[in-house]
């Protein structure tokens, strides 16, 4: 063990490191993301810290095309795009009426989606140019704990708490 500290004040649910500096974003049930640089020796004081969401927060990943921005997922229904030099999301979607449990990017065509897991089995396709929800894919019967692109072939999976993985063609959406 190198380094060990407190990093929240209950139960951590994701951490991201940031693809070229030394950033890893954590999230917790605590309602709050902390921004944390390595780089000054794990200071267990956060660089920032993000508080804007009113549940547990899920998951934070980072955009692998802009690695400013990352995107969070919340117990709250919402998904929050933040810009890593600001406290405050640039982005909010509309409260849904199921909590987000994951996210993820992938590109489709020239453009940038994220794909979100909900509690109701649900999975949402979010268009980041337009900022606006564009597809509702079902199928399972539980909670989607897990999505995921696939890097190269037009293929997003959903894994969820009723033991099924989906695989759904992401140009179609089926």
């Amino acid at each position: 063990m190198v380094k060990k500290f407190k990093a929240h004040n209950s139960q951590l649910t994701s951490f991201a490191f940031h693809p070229t500096k030394p950033y890893l974003l954590s999230a917790s049930y605590d309602r709050t993301i902390k921004l944390l640089d390595w780089g000054s020796g794990w200071n267990k004081e956060p660089k920032l810290r993000f508080e804007e969401h009113k549940d547990s927060v899920t998951k934070v990943v980072f955009n692998p095309e802009d690695a400013k921005d990352y995107a969070s997922a919340s117990r709250d229904g919402t998904l929050k795009i933040w810009n890593v030099d600001s406290t405050v999301a640039y982005f909010t979607s509309p409260k849904g009426k199921s909590q987000m449990r994951c996210l993820d990017y992938f590109r489709r065509g020239d453009g940038q989606y994220l794909i979100t897991g909900l509690e109701d089995g649900t999975a949402q396709i979010w268009n980041l140019k337009n900022k606006e929800l564009v597809e509702t894919l079902k199928g399972h019967t539980a909670k989607i704990n897990a999505v995921c692109p696939h890097p190269d072939l037009p293929i997003l999976l959903t894994g969820s708490a009723d033991g099924t993985v989906r695989l759904w063609n992401s140009n179609s959406f089926r």
